[in-house]
């Protein structure tokens, strides 16, 4: 009977054994398939890595940066510089005498209405380099007038200093002052009439009448008129202007 139970024990241990060895055989089963899973995943991992790197075209964005170079159009702001142009505008002033904003005559320049039964003479002048100057003699002590004043700078809008010495330098002008003494135009003087008496450096005398109407009349030339006309339309300028508007009224 020892004998029989023996053999059975043995027959339990070799069928535990077996169930030992078949349960170890699963764990290492499990631990191999672990292993592959896990091998996949880090497969899987490399490749979302890739993925990222897709990023670094967002970098070519910086090339935006560039465009602060167009803070260089700044620069252009130095145009203002051209502003300063503006003190130009100071040439709407009244001229001091001897100022350097208009020409100096340097010709002793006279002119009024000449002849004719009149109480007083209104004569003009232009000397001391730009002064306009007006006087007013009669019979009267009490009849004298005199006021002056000095010549618009150019720009003023008003007729100046250049505009007389470009008139006197006309060819016309030039070649009567050459005559010394010289009348254009009718002499009305001996029926009561006028003419307009230029004198220039108290040596040229230019006289101008009416328009030519008889034989023998010697003709107005164009750039004498032209100086009449500019030395009227001074006259009408400074008598219209302080200090001397309404005294030769």
């Amino acid at each position: 009977m020892n004998a029989t139970m023996s053999a059975a024990a043995w027959q339990r241990r070799g069928v535990a054994l077996v169930g030992a060895l078949a349960l170890c055989a699963c764990f290492g089963g499990d631990d191999t398939d672990d292993g592959g899973d896990s091998g996949s995943g880090g497969g899987g991992s490399g490749g979302d890595g890739g993925s990222a790197g897709t990023s670094g075209p967002g970098g070519s964005s910086g090339v935006g940066g560039a465009g602060g170079g167009s803070g260089v159009g700044g620069t252009g702001g130095g145009s203002g510089v051209g502003g300063t142009a503006g003190i130009s505008g100071s040439g709407g002033s009244d001229a001091d005498a001897g100022s350097d904003c208009t020409p100096c005559i340097d010709t002793l320049l006279g002119w009024a209405q000449n002849g004719g039964l009149v109480a007083f003479v209104d004569s003009s002048h232009l000397d001391a380099c730009n002064t306009f100057r007006r006087t007013r003699d009669g019979n009267e002590a009490s009849d004298a007038v005199e006021c002056q004043r000095p010549v618009p700078c150019m720009g003023s809008g008003l007729h100046g200093i250049s505009d007389v010495l470009q008139a006197l330098a006309h060819p016309d002008v030039e070649h009567a002052r050459s005559m010394g003494a010289v009348l254009f135009g009718e002499d009305t003087r001996p029926v009561d009439g006028q003419v307009f008496r230029i004198d220039i450096d108290s040596a040229g005398v230019i006289e101008v009448g009416a328009p030519c109407q008889s034989a023998g009349c010697n003709p107005i030339p164009e750039g004498v008129s032209a100086l009449v006309d500019l030395l009227h339309a001074i006259d009408a300028e400074q008598l219209s202007l302080d200090p001397c508007a309404g005294l030769f009224d």
